[in-house]
């Protein structure tokens, strides 16, 4: 397989710009399983770069999301037995218990979401809750269970949250939600004849638009599109045929990374090129508060985990030259941070690296990767999830069972 190709990455636009909204989340804030509505896994947190130790832990039969938090408090979902369903509220810098709240189930797959120090939870396939702690307990006081279009009742899939908005794919559409109501803002349709609503990805949000990723199976192979939409009215603002690809009999699992200047599309269904088939597709991107330009030069690329955003380069995981490396994607080039040959044991955990600055958590160890320091290793490496990042500290779900939380050694 071929280099990828990216004709226009439009780096000095980008530098100019800023951080859009949605770009990389608060220093006290992890509000989603991607950290920001971006799905880039960037934090402002300030990073711990000392030796660590242990702060806190808290143990329950199952993990079933990585976990979040809001300005102190924390949340996870995970089960007390094999049916027992539960949202946990903590504190975040001591692993207290605040509140808990029995589930009827939670939906595999769907996330755990907060914003607002309400936290939205799909216990079923049919709605999303929000919770908010009152008088010591996690208390439902918003409940989401789609609306009926024509003969069908449409409920809602993969919710993303960002300023006090839940966007999610509602039947064949997407939808625009304001926590309280129970009337979407705005809905529309990705596609008129799209067959099958689990054929499009969860959103992502970047700046004012809401970009969704979605497969066409009326066509013999099949079509990757991404649509983008503007967050105010869901009038369509872009929209580009991204490549071919093949069908397989699980669904596709789209997942939307915005890296700065370019849109990563991953996929469980192979996506085609001349060179073969790759996991991700890389459409250059251009964004303004006005307008978004979908770059035509899509670049095709396997990639072990969903990349994460660093201005200076996304941070992959791929096999160059036929070797598993840790590498920053630019330009249509990797610059290398380290491979599997001269240091396996630092590709034992398959997860997402979460970046903070030019410090970078790669599951079980981090790296500065101006200077390739490795600055700290946790003392076991079955990480279930991405790190969760917050000021000083760091979240860790050991074994789908243990939530384990570290600081930098001495400090309290």
């Amino acid at each position: 397989m071929g280099r990828p190709c990216l004709l226009v990455l439009f780096l000095a636009a980008w530098a100019a710009a800023g951080e859009p909204d949605g770009a990389i989340a608060a220093a006290a804030r992890w509000v989603e399983p991607r950290g920001c509505a971006s799905g880039s896994f960037r934090s402002r947190a300030r990073p711990v770069v000392t030796e660590i130790e242990e702060a806190w832990r808290l143990e329950l039969a199952r993990i079933a999301a990585p976990p979040v938090h809001w300005d102190g408090k924390g949340y996870v979902v995970g089960y007390e037995g094999p049916n027992k369903a539960v949202l946990v509220a903590f504190d975040l810098n001591t692993g207290r218990q605040i509140a808990r709240a029995k589930l009827k189930g939670y939906l595999e797959g769907s996330g755990l979401f907060v914003w607002d120090n309400m936290v939205f939870v799909q216990p079923t396939g049919e709605q999303i809750t929000g919770y908010r702690i009152q008088s010591g307990s996690l208390k439902p006081v918003w409940i989401f269970r789609g609306r009926k279009y024509g003969d069908a009742w449409r409920h809602p899939r993969l919710p993303v949250v960002h300023d006090n908005e839940v966007y999610c794919n509602l039947g064949f559409g997407l939808a625009r939600l304001r926590p309280g109501s129970n009337f979407p803002v705005w809905r529309v349709d990705n596609f008129d004849d799209l067959v099958d609503p689990d054929l499009s990805g969860r959103p992502a949000i970047f700046g004012r638009f809401v970009f969704v990723a979605a497969m066409n199976v009326l066509s013999s192979p099949p079509f990757l599109y991404l649509t983008v939409y503007r967050r105010s009215d869901g009038k369509r603002v872009a929209q580009t045929v991204v490549c071919q690809a093949s069908k397989r009999d699980e669904k596709p699992y789209l997942q939307l990374t915005i890296a700065g200047p370019t849109v990563h599309i991953g996929s469980a269904w192979p996506l085609r090129s001349t060179g073969g088939l790759s996991t991700h597709a890389m459409v250059p991107l251009r964004v303004s508060d006005t307008a978004v330009v979908l770059g035509k030069e899509v670049g095709l690329w396997s990639y072990e985990v969903p990349p994460a955003h660093h201005p200076g380069g996304t941070v992959v995981l791929s096999k160059v030259d036929q070797e598993l490396r840790w590498a920053r994607y630019r330009e249509r080039k990797f610059y290398e941070l380290t491979r599997v040959s001269t240091q396996p044991d630092l590709f034992k955990d398959r997860v997402s690296p979460t970046v903070l600055g030019d410090i970078v958590y790669f599951g079980s160890w981090a790296m500065d990767i101006e200077t390739r320091e490795i600055l700290w290793r946790l003392p076991f490496q079955n990480v279930s999830f991405p790190i969760v990042p917050a000021d000083g500290l760091f979240l860790v779900v050991e074994g789908g069972k243990v939530l384990r939380a570290f600081r930098g050694r001495g400090r309290k």
